[in-house]
């Protein structure tokens, strides 16, 4: 049986010596989800539901997915509104597309849910 060894996606400016400088306006500054004290408020608020490992890190819902780290503003569950753009009528109706950085394909637009403003 072959130790499970997933990726560290943590991009450079989510990492702890990052974080200790500079944090950027969308990320929480806990370096590790030890940082983090609210879990049990994150859980029950959760769309989504999900559990902690034994180092009291979140597990994804779904299982391995050969990846570790951070990439997102929060650990845990991070909530996201995807709107579609649709332009022109009939034959000439276009949708809107982006590239993600992270993964280099074509995607819907995406807005952070803790950024909208209603």
């Amino acid at each position: 049986m072959s130790e499970y060894t997933p990726v560290d996606i943590t991009p450079p400016e989510l990492r702890p010596s990052a974080l200790a400088h500079h944090v950027p306006d969308w990320a929480e500054a806990a370096p590790t989800p030890a940082d983090v004290h609210d879990w049990e408020q994150r859980q029950a608020s959760a769309l989504v539901p999900f559990e902690l490992d034994d180092r009291g890190w979140p597990l994804h819902p779904q299982g391995r997915t050969g990846r570790t780290g951070r990439n997102l503003g929060r650990w845990g569950e991070n909530q996201a509104a995807d709107p579609i753009v649709v332009a022109g009528t009939g034959d000439q109706r276009r949708v809107l597309l982006i590239t993600r950085d992270d993964i280099h394909v074509e995607a819907i637009t995406g807005v952070r849910a803790g950024s909208l403003r209603g």
